[in-house]
């Protein structure tokens, strides 16, 4: 469970950097509008799934105990 949170948290704070590597890319023309808006959109539902999964495998783990 720890190692399920630390990567939660570990992702959302990677989350802004990537936002800013990416559309800095779409900027400079390496990637299209539509391409970086879909890799940061990927991100952040992968980082909202990774912050709910840890506390709902918590409880699940405390409601069998």
């Amino acid at each position: 469970m720890v190692q399920l949170e630390h990567c939660a948290k570990t992702l959302g704070e990677l989350q802004l950097d990537h936002r800013k590597v990416t559309l800095g890319s779409a900027a400079g023309g390496a990637l299209s509008a539509d391409e970086a808006i879909a890799r940061v959109d990927t991100v952040r539902r992968l980082e909202a799934l990774a912050r709910h999964a840890w506390p709902a495998a918590l409880h699940l783990i405390d409601s069998r105990a």
